[in-house]
C-alpha cells in the first residue's frame, strides 16, 4: 500500500475525490476521451497513490493516442513518476 502519491504528498483521504477518479475512470472506460482527461486520470491515480491504476490508464492512453507528438505533457508525467510505456 501506497504512503505517499505524487511528489511524495500524503495521499489524500477523501471519498469524494476517489468517487470522482472513478466516475472520470468509468467514462473514459466507456467512451474515450482527449489526452488531457486521460493525464488527468493518469495524475490523479499518482496522488492517490494508486500506481498500478496509474500504469493502467498510461497504457490505454497510449494506445488511445499513438502520435507522442500529443502526449508530451503525459509522457513527462508519466516518466517523472515512474511509469514505462508498454
Amino acid at each position: 500500500i501506497a504512503t505517499a502519491g505524487l511528489n511524495g504528498e500524503a495521499i489524500p483521504d477523501d471519498p469524494a475525490i476517489a468517487a470522482m477518479v472513478d466516475g472520470l475512470k468509468a467514462r473514459l472506460d466507456a467512451e474515450g476521451g482527449s489526452i488531457e482527461d486521460w493525464t488527468m486520470l493518469v495524475r490523479s491515480h499518482l496522488r492517490l497513490g494508486q500506481v498500478e491504476l496509474a500504469q493502467a490508464a498510461y497504457d490505454k492512453a497510449r494506445a488511445a493516442y499513438p502520435d507522442a507528438a500529443v502526449r508530451t505533457e503525459l509522457d513527462v508525467l508519466a516518466a517523472d513518476n515512474g511509469l514505462v510505456a508498454n
